[in-house]
Formats: C-alpha cells, sequence, structure tokens
C-alpha cells in the first residue's frame, strides 16, 4: 500500500504546482510562489521515498483503506497552504481543505484572500472532482454486488480491462470538457483568471464563486449552467455522446430525469416565489446539479421552497458524475424495485424478475440499493438532530447537513463551532464517497483493533 500512497502523494504534489504556476503565467502574487514551490519540492520527496517500496495487489479489505487513507492524506497536505499563506488555526485549514476536495464550497473564511490561493482553491475542487470518480469506480471494482448495479447502466464489461478504459474515457472526458469550457468562458468574459476559476469550479460542480454570480455577464451565466448540467451526467455516457456520437444519451434516464427536475423546480420558484423565469432555471440547475451557485438570495425563500431545494440536492445529479446527492438512477431504480415488490405480493400478478433499464437485477443488488438510500437518509436525519440539540434551529440545523452531504454547499451560516467544524467535515467527506465505503472501512477497523 506504501507504493500506491507514493502515487497519490504525486497528484498531490499538482496541487501545489498548479498555482504556482498560473501565478507565475499571469504575473501575480510572486511572494507566495515559494512558499507552493516548497510543498511541491516536499511532497515529491516523500513520493520518491514511498515509491521505492515494492508494489503490490491490494486485498480487497485493504483496498477500502487505501480509499480512504488517500482522501484523508489528500486533506492534509492540501490544508498546510491555508496554515502557511493564511495563518488560519489546523481546524479551519482542514475544514476548508475538506469543502473543497469534496466539491462542497462550504467555507469558515470570506474571499478576499490572494488571487493564488483562489485559484489554489478551485483546483482543489477540479481534482476533487475528477478523483471521486476514478476512485470511486477504483474502490468499488473488485466487489460484484456493487459492480452489477454499474451493469446497468452499462459502466463495466471486465473488471481489469474496463476499468482501465473507463478511466482513460473519464480523463479524456475531463480535459476535454475542461478545455472548452474555459475557451467558452474566455470569450465572454475577457478574463484569463476569472475564465480559469470559473472552469474549475463549475466543471467540478463545486460552486465557489469569489465574486457574486449577478456579476458575471449573462452569457457566462448561461455557459456556466449549461457545463453544470453536462458536469452532473455520467461521464462515461458523455464521452460516447462526445466522441462517439452515441444519442444514447437522450433516452438516459438520469439524463431526462435532471431536465425534468430542473424544469420543475424553475417554474416552482417562478410562480410561487414571483423570480424572474432565468434566474428561476439557472438556480433550480444549480440546486439540481449540487453545484451551489446562489443567483437568488435563498434567505428570502419560503420554508416550502426551502424544504424543496433541500430535497432535489438530495436527489443529486447522475451516477459517475462530479454531482452529489442520492443520484436520479438510484431513486428510479428505488421506485422500480418498490412496485416489483409490490406487485410480487399481490394475487394478481406472479413476477419473479426484476428488471431495470432492461438488466435483470439481483435480490443482493437490490437490497444493498435500498440500504444505500436508508443510510443516506438516516444520516441526516442523525446530524439535523444532533446540531438541533447543540442549539441549533430546525431549519438551520438541517441546511447545513444537508449542504454538507449532499456537496450542495449553500450556506446562510456564519459562525460554527470546532464540534459543527469537525461534523460537517465527516458529512462533506460520507457524502462524497459514497457512505458505505465509509462504513466499511470503520467496521474494518473496529474489528482490526478489537483483535489487537
Amino acid at each position: 500500500m506504501i507504493h500506491q500512497l507514493g502515487i497519490i502523494l504525486v497528484l498531490i504534489s499538482t496541487t501545489y504546482l498548479f498555482p504556482s504556476l498560473v501565478a507565475i503565467a499571469l504575473e501575480f502574487e510572486k511572494e507566495y510562489i515559494s512558499t507552493f514551490l516548497s510543498l511541491f519540492f516536499l511532497c515529491i520527496s516523500l513520493a520518491g521515498i514511498m515509491l521505492r517500496f515494492k508494489e503490490r495487489e491490494l486485498k480487497a479489505v485493504e483496498l477500502f483503506f487505501f480509499v480512504i487513507i488517500s482522501w484523508v492524506l489528500f486533506f492534509i497536505f492540501c490544508s498546510l497552504p491555508y496554515i502557511l499563506i493564511l495563518n488560519l488555526k489546523p481546524i479551519d485549514a482542514f475544514f476548508q481543505s475538506v469543502s473543497c476536495l469534496t466539491t462542497t464550497g462550504l467555507r469558515v473564511i470570506d474571499y478576499n484572500i490572494p488571487k493564488i490561493m483562489l485559484i489554489y482553491e478551485a483546483y482543489l475542487q477540479w481534482i476533487g472532482g475528477l478523483s471521486i470518480i476514478i476512485m470511486f469506480l477504483t474502490m468499488i471494482s473488485p466487489f460484484p454486488s456493487i459492480t452489477r448495479l454499474h451493469f446497468l447502466m452499462e459502466l463495466k464489461k471486465s473488471f481489469e480491462r474496463g476499468l482501465i478504459i473507463q478511466s482513460q474515457s473519464i480523463l479524456f472526458t475531463y480535459f476535454y470538457l475542461t478545455f472548452i469550457l474555459f475557451i467558452f468562458l474566455l470569450i465572454s468574459e475577457g478574463d484569463i483568471f476569472r475564465s480559469l476559476y470559473f472552469t474549475l469550479t463549475t466543471i467540478s460542480t463545486g460552486g465557489l464563486s469569489f465574486i457574486e454570480f449577478s456579476n458575471l455577464n449573462d452569457i457566462s451565466k448561461y455557459i456556466i449552467c449549461i457545463f453544470t448540467i453536462i458536469a452532473s451526467i455520467n461521464f462515461l455516457i458523455l464521452y460516447k455522446f462526445v466522441f462517439k456520437r452515441d444519442l444514447s444519451i437522450l433516452k438516459d434516464v438520469e439524463f431526462r430525469g435532471i431536465l425534468l427536475l430542473i424544469t420543475f423546480f424553475a417554474f416552482f420558484l417562478y410562480i410561487f416565489e414571483d423570480i424572474n423565469i432565468v434566474e428561476s432555471f439557472l438556480q433550480s440547475a444549480f440546486v439540481i446539479t449540487t453545484a451551489g451557485f446562489l443567483v437568488i438570495d435563498i434567505g428570502s425563500l419560503s420554508p416550502t421552497s426551502i424544504f424543496l431545494i433541500l430535497l432535489l440536492a438530495t436527489i443529486g445529479g447522475g451516477y459517475g458524475s462530479t454531482a452529489g446527492g442520492i443520484k436520479i438512477f438510484r431513486i428510479y431504480a428505488f421506485f422500480k424495485i418498490l412496485l416489483w415488490y409490490l406487485e410480487r405480493i399481490s394475487e394478481e400478478r406472479k413476477i419473479t424478475v426484476l428488471k431495470i433499464s432492461s438488466r435483470r437485477v439481483e435480490s443482493e443488488e437490490a437490497l444493498l440499493l435500498t440500504i444505500f438510500i436508508a443510510l443516506y437518509i438516516l444520516l441526516i436525519i442523525l446530524g439535523t438532530t444532533v446540531l438541533t440539540l447543540f442549539g441549533r434551529d430546525l431549519n438551520e440545523a438541517m441546511l447545513m447537513i444537508v449542504s454538507a452531504q449532499t456537496t450542495l454547499g449553500f450556506q446562510t451560516f456564519e459562525h460554527m463551532s470546532n464540534f459543527e467544524k469537525i461534523l460537517l467535515c465527516f458529512y462533506m467527506f460520507a457524502g462524497r464517497i459514497e457512505i458505505i465505503p465509509l462504513f466499511i472501512f470503520i467496521r474494518n477497523l473496529v474489528k482490526i483493533r478489537a483483535l489487537v
């Protein structure tokens, strides 16, 4: 595992190198470059030592440990610039690092920070969005019971060969869309720094915005909206559409679901909140995709609208995308399973085979999917309860937990206790890596400690 963690450190080192190169290219705040480059060489040196260890194939349990430890390494190392440059307390630096890498966007600091740190935060979101897709596919590959759910969406052909092809396809698609978005925004905004910043925070559906979203020109707003929707679609389906002209995306359940939910909530805001139709569609898209860009003042919305925002963010975007939430496919599959079960136990019809998207689903997959949704909702309830016990208003507590777990990042609260920061870090992490792997990791960790 040490060899593989060395590779992770190489990836972490890019988070220090990228903002340095941007600062050099755009000629701003060169006084901070030495700090970033020092961290880069430190990280590369540690990686060089770890890569000397012999590489071996990880066992199933070790793979879970590897994924969790990799994310923790990211969180720790990526908090260092906050400490060294902004002089943040370790807990605040760690919170900000977790928030960026999980593409959540919650903040304990304002945006009045050096430009190099703004680019650093944006890059953390970008690499976090990419990492969650690649690492999640890698993590689940040895487990047939989980992987068969991917068969339903044509994500798997074979384990090893399929994994390599998928990773390459995702990387290529992610880089391609990033480049195209940057060109579009550069033409629209005419500012390299601003275009690069919003490119990185858009394609990752991260939602960081160092200026008021209303200050962007209208064309940029529409471009950002379109690309958040694109980024919330399964990246393998996007790959087929973009590079193979495969129009099956038009029949995809999640793609249709995203458009349907955006339209529904947009008209709801337009009719019941009397919000401009364009702003309604923009804000609706940023909720469904969990990008979290703010177009309107959510503090002025009715409780019903706030509830819908939390509900739609909990549903989230597409499977295998950078969007958070339970995912539309899981919700669709859950209702198919529910109808199948009700029909099966009725006297009217004898149904023995469950099919979702023309694919046969075993009872194990159905149970796993149901458990995931139950755990997801249970975690939200538990977190909300804990925050209310510590003095938060119920609505605010639910907004904090849902914003963290779904990576929506809506923030109407300012001051947080250290306990709340730690709790939200857990929820951001749990929501980003899809809960079950974290529970398996904790279970195995407890078993190991019990043996000791």
